[in-house]
């Protein structure tokens, strides 16, 4: 009786022993040396695996409860290696030669590998939480994609499409971080995604390209970056984000040799970098703030140099350089509410240079046309303007400098050769204009310090001359005309307030100089003809 009794509780121990642990594995094998090798683990385990084919290998791991592995091979050394700790969920389809997939999991993860009428194709996933991963590589030949999740909730997509020897690496680590790369009809393209943060979205699509690179660093929260590459050759894009709530968007149609790098520090920064076809040209956004814009636009060109480099908040740039080759165009702003525009079109090697210390500063810089042409503005204050416009011509210098609040300068310079164009204002509310039109090695200067101050300088088709106006006090008014001629001199010096001067030349050799010290003064001189000579001296 107690022998029965003992073989009945072996038997009920042994029955529950078997239903604590119910694994299925279905394997099906049609073919010539297909292996698989199968362990579970746990509780309600389910591996199902179909070989048809010649040399296929699967080997599946699972340990936990409620893992599900399905693996389907088709055709020729293909392999799978599924490893699986905790409640995890893998699906791979493999139709063609010697790919390969390669997933563990630790977690309650899935992952989808479909490797669909191709050959040499690599895919690994390795997961750790709660996470999605889906690769495809179609009608591809020799593609790999890896694909490093840890964390919660963290999605992946790899589409790899007709392409050859291209490559996908994206880790993410933290919480509901996105990502998105895609490669279609390329050869041997890059993509690689890091994220570290929360809900950050990166999106990579490179078509028709080759030996294309794109970056993606994102560190932080609500950062977003969105990189395209479409035909071209060799061209790079890097996007480095650390913040929250950063956009970055990074287009690249065709060309060759050409990069773009945008790096944000911060919140709430926007920025756009755009190229079209060319060669070599470069593109730089740094941004260190809030709430700053940046965009730059290069179409066709050679050579061409964008940057923009912002410190602060709420300040705008942007960057046009079409066709043309060699130019460079740098604005660099530190401080609230600035904003710049360079804009250089079919020039050769011009430069052009904004730097914007302050508060709602404005500059603009256009550059048509010309050859080694150089313009810079540097406005230190708040509330400044400065307008420069190069047109055509060559080896033409243009400068404008601004210390102080609400100055307001321009220089306008159309078909020149060696001519100068410099205006300096400190103090608040002064304004400068200066025209130089057909001129050569001619200059034209205007320095003003004090307040509400007015000046303004004219050269028409002039050759070795010179104007220069300097006033020194407030509400002076000076005006200097040339044309017609050469070696011309104009000098108007103003030291005081109230005073006003106009000189006008036409001809060759003349020359003017206008001294006027103290209040309310008044001076005009007009020159017609050749080898004048005039001196003004006013004082009280």
């Amino acid at each position: 009786m107690k022998k029965n009794l003992f073989f009945l509780l072996v038997l009920i121990l042994s029955g529950a022993a078997s239903f604590a642990q119910i694994n299925q594995s279905n394997v099906n094998q049609l073919g010539l040396g297909n292996q698989v090798i199968v362990s579970q683990v746990g509780f309600f385990n389910i591996n199902d695996i179909y070989q048809n084919g010649t040399l296929n290998v699967a080997n599946v791991d699972q340990n936990g409860i409620f893992n599900v592995s399905l693996s389907e091979q088709l055709g020729e050394g293909n392999e799978y290696y599924a490893t699986q700790a905790g409640s995890n969920f893998s699906k791979a389809f493999q139709f063609g030669l010697n790919n390969l997939a390669v997933v563990y999991q630790e977690g309650a993860n899935t992952s989808f590998i479909s490797q669909f009428w191709g050959s040499e194709n690599s895919a690994f996933v390795n997961q750790f939480g709660i996470n999605y991963s889906s690769i495809n590589q179609w009608f591809s030949y020799g593609e790999v994609a890896d694909v490093y999740q840890y964390g919660w909730f963290n999605q992946s997509n790899v589409f790899q499409f007709e392409g050859m020897y291209d490559m996908v690496e994206v880790s993410q680590i933290g919480l509901f971080n996105s990502s998105n790369v895609e490669q279609m009809f390329t050869y041997a393209n890059g993509a690689w995604v890091n994220q570290f943060g929360f809900a950050n979205s990166s999106s990579i699509s490179q078509r028709y390209g080759v030996y294309n690179y794109a970056t993606v660093d994102q560190r932080g929260m609500f950062n977003t970056a969105m990189i395209d590459q479409n035909w071209g050759d060799s061209n790079s894009s890097t996007i480095m984000q650390k913040g929250k709530f950063n956009f970055a968007y990074s287009l690249q149609e065709g060309g060759w040799m050409n990069n773009i790098n945008i790096n944000q520090h911060g919140k709430s920064n926007d920025a756009y970098a755009l190229q079209y076809g060319g060669w070599f040209n470069t593109a730089s956004i740094a941004q260190h703030g809030k709430d700053n814009f940046a965009f730059t636009y290069q179409y066709g060109g050679i050579g061409n140099l964008a940057s923009i480099n912002q410190h602060g908040r709420d300040n705008a740039a942007e960057v046009d350089q079409i066709y043309g080759s060699l130019n460079w165009a740098l604005v660099s702003q530190q401080g609230r509410g600035n904003t710049a525009f360079v804009d250089q079109e079919n020039g050769f090697y011009n430069t052009a240079v904004v730097n914007q210390f302050g508060y709602y500063n404005d500059a603009e810089v256009v550059q048509l046309g010309g050859e080694f042409n150089t313009a810079q503005v540097d406005q230190f204050g708040a509330g400044n303007e400065a307008l420069i416009t190069q047109v055509d011509g060559a080896w033409n210098d243009a400068y404008i400098g601004q210390v102080g609040m609400d100055n307001d300068a321009e220089i306008m310079q159309v078909s020149n050769y060696g001519s100068v164009a410099e205006a300096l204002q400190v103090g608040t509310y002064n304004y400068a204009y200066i025209e130089q039109t057909n001129t050569e090695a001619s200059y034209a200067g205007i320095g003003q310090f004090g307040n509400g101050n007015m000046a303004a300088i004219v050269q028409y088709e002039v050759d070795n001359s010179s104007a220069l106006i300097i006033q020194n006090g407030d509400l002076n008014l000076a005006v200097s005309v040339q044309a017609y001629g050469e070696n011309n001199v104009a000098n108007t010096y103003q030291e005081g307030v109230l005073n006003s001067s106009y000189t006008e030349q036409f001809g060759s050799n003349n020359s003017v100089d206008v001294y006027q010290y103290g209040l309310g003064h008044s001076s005009v001189v007009t020159q017609y003809g050749n080898g004048n000579s005039a001196v003004v001296i006013q004082s009280n």
